[in-house]
């Protein structure tokens, strides 16, 4: 039987580490410079008929020379060889010889070629570890910021730069989470600046933010950076994409982590940046999206940053879906997030949102007001303010409602509602009768009306001479609706009012003029039941044909 032989392939592979071993062993014990040149030389007459062979020689030159040797030498070598061998070398060395390596005195194009073959190729720790050297103990090398600039641009412009390298999305999470962690911060932003430094597809920076997550769970480290570089006045059209991707792709609306990007953009982006922000997203139809920002941006404690946010929503045709959502939120609020703005600051924030392209949101924000504890001359002012008749017609009768059910509710006193209606009948200017009479319907409605509310204000109108009539006509109001009022609260009322001025003075009156008017069945049980409540007089006067 014949001894079988190798496979040509393993053969050849066994014959060239033969050939490599002995080779490294001759550079490794050749201590000559000549010697080095000699193998340069070597390298060179084996190309034609080994290429492959040749560049191995160059590969274990740059992997065994020492470093100062391979540094004293280059200088001599082919432009092209030089940077294959240093480049091997900045591959295969430690840190220090790296730096050594890369800070030595070579032609500009040497020393980039060799600077991104490190960046593009050695492991992610190392390319920081490097950059924390070369700004630290290096810093005061001349040469060694241009280094550490062509290397953070080879980590972030991948294959869409042309004759780019790049590293894929985890080693630029990598490098980022280690140069943090070396301290050289402003490194780390440079980095994520370049590589949004132009265009990216979509989901990039969604991707990149997964990788971040994971390793750095405690940080939201795009949304930092997108925040720093929108608030330090840098170009802010990468920074905006970057969030309109995270936001557009950041899961559920009301996920913690959506709730977590949408309040942090909200409540600190500028306003101009903001505004850009929202429409990328309702570009996306990200519209719930859009909304959640403005409400977080109304929530700002300072009322200065709220009414840039509203200019720069005016100054944006492509926002005025959204201009209601953000003007009602600051206004009014969302309890437990933020209460209603008093009518100074309402006042406030529509001065300072005022401008010539903004005049109807100062309108707006002032038709927006909530009275809960409003002096009801303040709230006729604000009404007042409104230029636009429709608008405060509008307003007034929002006014009315809210004055009508927060004073059922309690928490707008009687007083401040009768002093609202007095303000208003002390006004000249036109619509204020209307607006009284607003109040006065929804507090005498079916919707909010209160026997107890309404002899209040009744009460403390009539205790204002001018106002006597106004109290009556509260009264009347109340009473003629007689599908409203029922029989308990025709006690309720006439209990308060009995005893006062306007007991004394008016209730009989009102009584005849009102209640005598009901359907008979109603009357009589009307009668009854004042009768048996202590109330005979009052009866009487209803009774009386």
């Amino acid at each position: 039987m014949t001894k079988a032989e190798p496979e040509d392939g393993a053969s050849s592979a066994e014959d060239g580490f033969t050939r490599d071993s002995a080779d490294i062993e001759a550079i490794r014990a050749d201590e000559t410079m000549s010697d080095t040149q000699q193998w340069i030389r070597t390298a060179r007459r084996r190309r034609p008929e080994n290429p492959a062979r040749a560049l191995r020689l160059l590969h274990l030159i740059g992997v065994w020379r020492p470093v100062d040797r391979l540094i004293e030498d280059a200088e001599r070598f082919d432009e092209r060889d030089a940077a294959q061998i240093l480049g091997v070398a900045a591959l295969h060395r430690s840190i220090s010889d790296t730096a050594a390596i890369l800070l030595a005195k070579w032609p500009s194009a040497l020393a980039k070629t060799v600077a991104r073959t490190f960046a593009r190729q050695r492991l992610t720790i190392d390319v920081a570890e490097i950059i924390v050297l070369l700004t630290t103990r290096y810093a005061h090398r001349p040469q060694a910021a241009g280094i550490v600039e062509t290397m953070l641009n080879e980590i972030a412009w991948g294959d869409d730069v042309p004759a780019g390298g790049g590293r894929i999305i985890r080693d630029v999470e990598l490098i980022h989470v280690h140069l943090v962690a070396g301290r050289r911060t402003a490194e780390a932003h440079r980095l994520l600046t370049q590589v949004f430094s132009f265009e990216r597809p979509p989901g990039y920076a969604h991707d990149l933010a997964l990788e971040f997550y994971h390793d750095v769970p405690q940080r939201n480290v795009l949304g930092d950076w997108a925040r720093e570089t929108v608030t330090s006045r840098k170009p802010t059209r990468p920074a905006v994409a970057v969030m309109s991707d995270l936001i557009h792709r950041c899961g559920p609306i009301d996920s913690t982590h959506a709730r977590r990007l949408i309040a942090d953009v909200g409540g600190t982006w500028p306003a101009e940046p903001l505004a850009s922000l929202c429409v990328l997203l309702l570009d996306c139809d990200c519209d719930d999206r859009v909304v959640a920002i403005c409400k977080a941006a109304a929530r700002r404690p300072y009322l200065a940053e709220v009414a840039a946010v509203i200019r720069e929503f005016w100054a944006r045709s492509e926002l005025s879906g959204v201009r209601e959502d953000l003007l009602r939120e600051a206004v009014v609020g969302s309890p437990p997030h933020t209460a209603a703005l008093t009518v100074d600051q309402v006042n406030d924030l529509a001065k300072q949102a005022a401008e010539h392209r903004t005049a109807n949101a100062a309108e707006q924000i002032r038709s927006l007001v909530r009275v809960a504890g409003c002096r009801g001359p303040d709230l006729v002012d604000l009404l007042e303010s409104i230029p636009d008749k429709k608008r405060r017609r509008a307003a007034g009768l929002d006014l009315a409602a809210q004055l009508a059910e927060s004073a059922k509710a309690g928490t707008v006193e009687p007083k401040a509602v009768a002093a609202y209606i007095s303000s208003l009948r002390a006004r000249t200017w036109p619509g204020t009768r209307q607006a009284a009479d607003d109040v006065v319907n929804e507090l005498t409605g079916i919707a909010h009306s209160s026997p107890r509310v309404v002899a209040e204000i009744a009460v403390e109108l009539f205790s204002d001479d001018r106002m006597r009539k106004d109290a009556e006509a509260v009264l009347r109001h109340y009473l003629l609706n007689h599908a409203v009022v029922k029989t308990a609260d025709l006690v309720t009322l006439i209990a308060r009012v009995k005893g006062t001025a306007l007991g004394r003075r008016a209730l009989a009156d009102v009584l005849r003029e009102t209640v005598r008017r009901w359907p008979p069945s109603r009357r009589r049980e009307a009668v009854d039941r004042l009768v048996e409540a202590g109330f005979g007089d009052e009866a009487d006067q209803i009774s009386r044909s």
